[in-house]
């Protein structure tokens, strides 16, 4: 029985943001940047379409559909690019963007991963979900290799074990040397935090309470009719601070 291994495999949990646990699931989205509810993240987005081939993974209830392995995903061809890492890569699909994401930025990609045997391990495409993520927060070969790219982009990486997940890869994470093909969506980056709020000390007068006892102000009210459940995954843009307004 293969065993799937969601996005989280791929992440290596480095967020220190306070009170934020690092215990992922296989289908829980990374987290979203700490950046101001008032000053929405800037981005450089090319919507494309994955074009990919689809084989019959057999009547096991547990396998997925799966992304038909490259014929060079035992060895990368004698075309391929290498970096000074070791990092090899080769260009499927030109990008109409202009900007490179840092290391510090996060991306939005779809992406499938093979070992060299051609198991695929993962895949945002089989998800119908695209990944998005920080890129100091992923294996190194993901972090030097997607900072080449541009929005619109589709390359394939050859990844090292070095720049991968070694020998003893943790959480089931698949180990050796290991084949992403990755198609960078857009690019994401924080925008300007808002200035320290007047009321850190205590609430204001105007300020609502919970059962639970939290305080709260609407600051804008929104436009939508619903709200999310407690089961529910969203989208923010928050900020914090301490009473001394750190």
């Amino acid at each position: 029985m293969r065993r799937r291994i969601g996005l989280f495999a791929i992440l290596v949990c480095t967020f220190t943001g306070p009170s934020v646990g690092c215990t992922p699931s296989k289908r829980e989205p990374a987290p979203v940047d700490a950046s101001a509810a008032t000053t929405p993240a800037t981005s450089t987005t090319v919507t494309t379409t994955a074009d990919a081939s689809y084989s019959d993974a057999g009547t096991d209830a547990e396998q997925k559909r799966q992304v038909r392995a490259p014929d060079d995903v035992a060895a990368p061809p004698a075309d391929a690019t290498i970096t000074k890492s070791g990092l090899r890569w080769k260009l499927l699909l030109p990008g109409s963007g202009l900007e490179h994401p840092s290391a510090r930025d996060r991306v939005t990609v779809n992406y499938t991963g093979w070992t060299p045997d051609g198991a695929m391990f993962d895949s945002s495409v089989t998800r119908g979900e695209p990944g998005t993520f920080a890129l100091d927060s992923v294996i190194p070969g993901w972090t030097e290799g997607v900072q080449l790219m541009v929005p619109g982009e589709r390359r394939r990486f050859w990844i090292p074990k070095a720049l991968a997940y070694g020998d003893r890869p943790p959480n089931g994470a698949p180990e050796g040397n290991l084949v992403f093909d990755v198609e960078l969506l857009s690019i994401v980056r924080p925008g300007k935090a808002p200035p320290v709020p007047e009321d850190l000390t205590r609430p204001p007068a105007s300020a609502k309470s919970t059962p639970s006892g939290i305080k709260y102000r609407v600051l804008r009210a929104g436009t939508g009719t619903t709200n999310p459940s407690g089961r529910a995954n969203v989208m923010i843009h928050y900020s914090g601070w301490d009473m001394k307004g750190k």
